[in-house]
């Protein structure tokens, strides 16, 4: 029985299906933290050195004039209106926000553009409801895990209520068509993301959210692309740093991670700042024939040189990738749906081997299953000392001390170096301490899809499982280790 003001067909539940999210433009303006629908912003240009020209007004919220592209833009400052707290002029981060509603355009004045936020329609809340006119602001996004409440800001509200806006001097019709401009070639929405000392513009549809740097729960050794494994949202996510500078190698992360998305699966990009946004087409792009991770660069006035950043490049080159994966709920015998994230197909073979696997080095190369695993940390040279006199040593970790041990030797020989990591293992049942295994080194996160298992059998030793992994054209194989198992033992 259909109950009172459901749907009682497919298509009026199509029609009750909620709105999708949309993109949000985050900005600061004194003390308040404002959402700027993304489809009224056109591009955010940098304030001139000499300041924005000048047009003088006995009162007002008309600061000045900027230039775009050989046109003439009214720029605007709510603090002139609103009891704002004002920021000193010239701030590094200020920047004017290019809005448009149809043809009319008008430049907001903002000290730091914050990135672009998803919104759900329906998360919007009114809070407003006298009906008024000479009102700014009459809704509000509430806060979330990345952001504070926002104001939301209606551009043609804003127009309407500044009574200043510029529009395109219509163009002369055209009596001979054959000699009409040839139609405008299409552009893409870029965010532009300062990473050390270059500027990456990323495609805006591939962004996810944009969050400060989540809690990492692995750091993954130098010379890698993928930097650590965090989570977010109860999802596993690489966190990537693109920077050319080698030198950053081991150095804290970068504050802000922009999570892209690709079919289904997510990589962080951890940057310093979201500067703005720009739109570019494809004529504005020098092809970069052989890099790795860029379409191409481009060349924007009042910013510089940009570095076009290839999503499907990117996630190539990221197979950690797979491990922010959320499979589908299988349906099982009987109708019901399994537990999300249960493995299907390949997914289930792997997860017979334990599924992701850590591969690193004691006495020889290993690979463990990641499922106990809690991080992995250098160790204090007083524990290393300790290690190394064979005796069970114990180390400070979040206000705690822990137990660490050596990895036992397989082959009953120790290891050519001493340890320098641990790895951090929470036996199961969790009421067990947590317990670190010492090693010589992190070498590889090892994704199931890429991992080759196989069990065996020795006389001698009874059933184990090796792993090989093809890496760059090269086999190496591996015998597998369950350090959780081992941490149950030996704590």
């Amino acid at each position: 029985m259909t109950e009172p003001g459901s749907p009682s067909t497919p298509a009026a539940a199509d029609a009750q299906a909620p709105a999708p999210a949309q993109a949000h433009v985050r900005v600061r303006v004194g003390d308040c933290h404002i959402a700027i629908a993304a489809v009224h912003v056109e591009r955010a240009l940098a304030i001139p050195p000499q300041g924005l020209a000048a047009l003088p007004r006995r009162q007002g919220a008309l600061t000045g004039m900027i230039d775009l592209d050989g046109r003439a833009v009214p720029v605007v400052s709510l603090e002139r209106w609103l009891p704002i707290q004002a920021s000193p002029a010239g701030g590094a981060l200020q920047r004017v926000l290019v809005l448009h509603a149809g043809p009319a355009r008008i430049g907001l004045r903002v000290d730091e553009v914050l990135g672009v936020k998803p919104v759900d329609p329906q998360a919007i809340v009114r809070v407003h409801h006298d009906g008024g006119q000479e009102e700014w602001f009459q809704s509000v996004v509430p806060a979330s895990a990345g952001a504070p409440i926002l104001s939301v800001l209606e551009v043609d509200r804003l127009m309407a209520l500044c009574q200043v806006w510029c529009e395109d001097v219509a163009a002369p019709k055209d009596p001979a068509p054959a000699a009409r401009a040839p139609d405008q070639v299409p552009t893409e929405r870029h965010a532009v993301f300062a990473v050390g000392d270059d500027l990456w513009a990323v495609p805006a549809s591939a962004i996810h959210t944009v969050v400060p740097v989540p809690h990492v729960e692995l750091n993954m050794p130098p010379g890698h692309l993928t930097v650590a494994i965090s989570t977010l949202r109860g999802r596993k996510l690489p966190l990537v740093d693109v920077a050319a500078d080698p030198a950053r190698a081991g150095a804290a992360l970068r504050p802000w991670v922009a999570v892209l998305e690709s079919q289904g699966q997510w990589v962080g990009l951890t940057a310093d700042t979201c500067r703005q946004l720009v739109d570019l087409a494809e004529p504005d792009r020098a092809p970069t024939p052989g890099d790795p991770l860029l379409k191409g660069l481009a060349l924007v006035p009042g910013l510089g040189t940009l570095r076009v950043l290839d999503i499907g490049k990117l996630f190539e080159a990221v197979p950690e990738a797979a491990v922010s994966d959320v499979a589908p709920a299988p349906t099982q015998a009987g109708g019901t749906e399994g537990a999300v994230g249960a493995p299907t197909g390949a997914q289930a073979d792997a997860g017979q081997a334990g599924g992701h696997f850590l591969v690193f080095e004691a006495d020889a190369l290993y690979a463990s299953p990641v499922d106990s695993v809690v991080g992995v940390v250098e160790l204090p040279q007083p524990t290393i000392d300790e290690l190394v006199r064979g005796r069970t040593a114990v180390m400070p970790w979040r206000g705690k001390t822990l137990k660490v041990v050596s990895l036992p030797s397989l082959n009953g020989r120790p290891g050519a170096e001493p340890p320098r990591m641990a790895i951090l293992l929470q036996p199961d049942p969790a009421e067990h301490a947590t317990v670190g295994i010492a090693i010589a080194r992190l070498c590889d996160w090892l994704p199931a899809h890429r991992a080759d298992v196989r069990e065996m059998r020795l006389g001698s030793v009874g059933e184990f499982r090796m792993v090989t992994h093809q890496h760059d054209g090269a086999s190496a194989s591996m015998v597998v280790v369950d350090l959780g198992q081992l941490a149950y033992l030996l704590g």
